[in-house]
């Protein structure tokens, strides 16, 4: 809810893959990787005549040391992580307004068509290995590597303007970033 959609998918299926298959928009910027908490959703419990099911939040698999740790930090109140779920049974889910990806809509007379939005500019997050007496790469060779590593983007430059950001943006964040990409080629920000 509130997009309506249902369907069934195998015992163990991940939930965010899950409402992906079934056309569900769901944010997730870390690519469900539990950092984001982007892809927030509520678990529906009681009896549901209209949809023929009875939903309950033990219908989901408990919650990882990961999903655990994130929900201290942050408070999810009673919400899960759609990434860090698995379908265990018959659950109703609501997805709120701020997990919702709203993609682009192009308001012409109804057709069966299919229309892609493909993005200039998009977001990722990566993981960046910290450095190492061992490990003598400079912050921005560590950055690439991850990338490509974690999003198979390879021959990336960085903008003139990012570059200095980057050392004190990665110990900022405790060697974990949004990267902002352009064109799968440059790094705009960080």
């Amino acid at each position: 809810m509130p997009s309506g959609r249902k369907g069934r998918v195998l015992k163990g299926t991940n939930l965010l893959q899950a409402a992906q298959d079934l056309g569900v928009e769901l944010e997730s910027i870390c690519g469900g990787r539990q950092t984001c908490g982007k892809c927030q959703i509520i678990v529906e419990d009681g009896n549901f005549p209209k949809h023929g099911i009875a939903s309950h939040p033990n219908h989901l698999s408990p919650q990882s040391a990961l999903e655990l740790e994130y929900n201290q930090e942050h408070e999810l109140d009673g919400r899960r992580l759609a990434c860090a779920a698995e379908v265990l049974g018959d659950v109703l889910i609501t997805v709120p307004e701020e997990s919702q990806a709203h993609k682009q809509v192009i308001a012409k007379a109804a057709t069966q068509r299919i229309i892609e939005v493909d993005p200039a500019v998009r977001q990722v997050y990566v993981e960046v290995q910290p450095p190492t007496l061992g490990d003598p790469r400079g912050d921005w060779e560590r950055l690439t590597t991850a990338l490509e590593t974690q999003w198979g983007l390879t021959g990336l430059t960085i903008d003139t303007k990012t570059l200095p950001a980057l050392q004190s943006a990665l110990r900022e964040g405790d060697f974990n970033l949004t990267v902002t990409i352009w064109q799968e080629t440059e790094v705009l920000r960080l």
